[in-house]
């Protein structure tokens, strides 16, 4: 056999290798895109927080992770003026400043930075996601505060459902330590109401309830959860508390536990409110995102079309929730292949977005991103290329250098230029993209590892065997430490190498 018989043996080889372990695994991120909500938050107050699908290129076997997406949430809370105060019941007012908020979130920022430092593998996953909600709310701080306070307007009214069954004055002074943003005495109050009143089911499950919210406005994601299945044990029908439990067993990665109680939380809510109502809408969107994150497309997609027809029905065009379901549907279409579909869907949420936002918006950047995504997927470079363009110079205005949201922008454009054989155009958008994770990440990082794959397959498509096997090894080495033996991503990694060695005579 020729050596050029044993390359071209080698590379069809090495994609079917990679196609099989590139199955279920998510190189590329595309973000399906999740309802906000006073009661199913991730996002402000949303449900959904990162839902990754894979896509992949191959290039003579070397595989590259390339195109990815992102997320965004609507408000879903409605319109709130921007004030200082918020009038509750009463004559209570929220008393928390946008000051005051854009401070505490700063401060949880600090404190994830530094346990970031010493974390290891399981908890950095989480604190990695606490600090892009982090990053995310700050972004546009005026907006997520404003969905801050409307969700905590109903919360406060909520706790005059266990008058009686507590202390007035306990119940007074949780209200009054909530309203006026003293999470550390609202959290030590709702303890007091759980010690004292194990008798009383509703005060404590509305109790453990609350402490799963300030939990979840500090953006501790374990603590909120421990606190949000108590509640739903103590009343396992209280469709409030089952979403709650669920958005938090979404946001830690559980998927099969959120499906469950998200499951479980529509009968009681379809009693209580009725078909089409927004709520129901809500509690749709987010029982299809779990079946989604379970690969379970059709399913999703049919809770996705059931939750956009409501609101629809509620809304009319040109809604932010409305240009949601559209996006979750073309994300379930994409993930089925369907790429026509998906860009139906996501032609659709762009349009409303622009409508609703105007250009530099970061949910308009994401719409672009995942049009760009679909027709990457199509094979149409050159329209990829500019819708990511587009997206990349937004999130610039929006975010400036050193994203997250930047970076990925510029992996995109880099993938993009590299299927169309412009392998230095592309080097130079890879190499800014691993250079802004580095400084956002620390090397040992998922995204970090990506990125020196794609270098290291443009360099291979170069002919730079030696430099490409020195990218492939770093991301080896990374993801090796990541993941261990055994997964998917270490599996293309070693099938790069072995291609790159190949082809240099290293046999």
């Amino acid at each position: 056999m020729t050596k050029d018989q044993r390359k071209i043996l080698l590379a069809l080889l090495g994609l079917i290798a990679a196609v099989v372990a590139a199955i279920g695994g998510d190189w590329a991120v595309h973000l399906a895109l999740p309802y906000q909500d006073s009661s199913i938050t991730a996002k402000d107050a949303g449900v959904v927080n990162q839902n990754i699908q894979s896509n992949t290129t191959t290039n003579g076997g070397v595989v590259s992770r390339d195109i990815q997406g992102s997320t965004v949430t609507s408000t879903g809370s409605g319109d709130v003026s921007y004030g200082h105060q918020y009038k509750v019941e009463g004559d209570l007012h929220i008393g928390i400043t946008p000051e005051q908020y854009e401070a505490g979130l700063k401060r949880r920022e600090q404190e994830v930075t530094e346990e970031l430092k010493q974390a290891h593998a399981e908890d950095r996953r989480i604190l990695e996601q606490e600090k892009a909600e982090i990053e995310r709310r700050l972004a546009d701080t005026q907006a997520s505060y404003q969905s801050y306070v409307k969700e905590l307007e109903k919360r406060i009214a909520q706790l005059e459902s266990i008058r009686g069954q507590v202390p007035d004055k306990l119940l007074d002074q949780a209200r009054a330590a909530l309203a006026r943003g003293d999470r550390s005495q609202a959290d030590q109050l709702f303890a007091q109401i759980e010690a004292r009143t194990e008798a009383a089911i509703q005060a404590t499950a509305e109790a453990a309830y609350q402490r799963s919210r300030i939990a979840l406005d500090e953006i501790r994601y374990r603590t909120a959860y421990k606190h949000a299945q108590r509640a739903v044990r103590l009343a396992p029908e209280n469709s409030l508390y089952l979403a709650g439990a669920g958005e938090l067993a979404y946001i830690l990665g559980d998927y099969r536990a959120a499906r469950d109680y998200f499951e479980q939380t529509l009968p009681g809510a379809l009693n209580a409110h009725g078909e089409d109502h927004p709520q129901i809408a809500i509690y749709r969107n987010n029982l299809g995102e779990a079946w989604r994150k379970l690969g379970e497309y059709h399913k999703a997609i049919g809770y996705f079309e059931q939750a956009l027809a409501s609101d629809l029905k509620t809304y009319g065009e040109d809604h932010p929730r409305v240009a949601a379901g559209r996006n979750n549907l073309g994300s379930a279409w994409e993930s089925l292949g369907e790429y026509k579909k998906a860009i139906g869907y996501f032609e659709q949420a762009l349009a409303s977005d622009l409508n609703s936002y105007g250009e530099d918006h970061p949910r308009v950047a994401t719409m672009r991103n995942n049009l760009g995504s679909a027709w990457y997927s199509l094979g149409e470079y050159q329209k990829a290329i500019g819708y990511l363009e587009q997206a990349l110079a937004s999130d610039l205005n929006s975010y400036g250098e050193d994203h997250p949201a930047v970076a990925r922008d510029r992996n995109n454009l880099g993938s993009a230029w590299h299927a169309l054989g412009e392998y230095h155009k592309a080097i130079g958008y890879l190499e800014q993209a691993l250079a802004s994770d580095l400084k956002t990440h620390g090397e040992d990082h998922p995204a970090v590892a990506k990125d020196r794959n794609n270098l290291g397959s443009a360099w291979y498509s170069l002919g730079e065997y030696k430099k490409a096997i020195g990218y492939f090894e770093q991301a080896l080495a990374s993801d090796l430490r990541i993941y261990g033996e055994d997964h998917p991503k270490v599996a293309i990694d070693r099938n790069n190498l072995g291609l790159a060695w190949d082809l240099l005579g290293e046999y």
